[in-house]
């Protein structure tokens, strides 16, 4: 298949499109891109304080953990391909879809500790092929990839197809901007 120019205009559903990534992938990965312009909004606007909970490691939670968690599970769960999740600040994974494609785990905001010092924080996910992810590798990985909230919010998605990465523009859409 002959590779189309450099787009710097192209989204992320359709691009994807373009290399041959399944449908239900792309719709994952549309939706982890989603959460993330909510996080983002969220970072900018939300109360930096702690939470009254833990996360799993034991860790006291920003009120902006438990919100980042929150938003990516109701993106996910919204896709209705995801099977199951798991989550930094969840104790347990959690079952989403009996027809579920996909398991993703994920940080949902990975160095929050660093928000009130103004450094750029991310979040960081792996999605694997079928409804379970314990005993799984890297190699088993079907897509995973990480958003970065700083200056410009950013989104890198790794595949065995490429890896893009993808900016947010200044009406919220990502558009990719570099690739390979």
């Amino acid at each position: 298949m002959k590779r189309n120019p450099f787009n710097p205009y192209q989204r992320i559903y359709p691009f994807l499109g373009e290399q041959n990534i399944t449908h239900d992938l792309r719709i994952v990965l549309t939706a982890i891109s989603r959460a993330g312009k909510h996080i983002a909004h969220s970072i900018r606007n939300s109360d930096l304080g702690y939470s009254n909970s833990e996360n799993s490691s034991g860790e006291q939670q920003l009120a902006l953990d438990v919100l980042s968690d929150r938003i990516f599970c109701d993106h996910l769960k919204s896709t209705e391909v995801v099977a199951k999740i798991a989550s930094e600040e969840q104790e347990s994974s959690i079952e989403l879809s009996v027809n579920g494609k996909y398991s993703v785990v994920f940080d949902p905001l990975d160095g929050s500790s660093l928000v009130s010092s103004n450094l750029a924080i991310g979040s960081i996910f792996g999605i694997f092929e079928g409804k379970e992810f314990l005993g799984k590798s890297g190699r088993d990985l079907v897509a995973s990839g990480y958003i970065l909230y700083g200056p410009q919010t950013l989104i890198v998605i790794a595949t065995e197809k490429g890896v893009w990465e993808f900016t947010e523009n200044a009406i919220g859409e990502f558009l990719l901007s570099r690739e390979d």
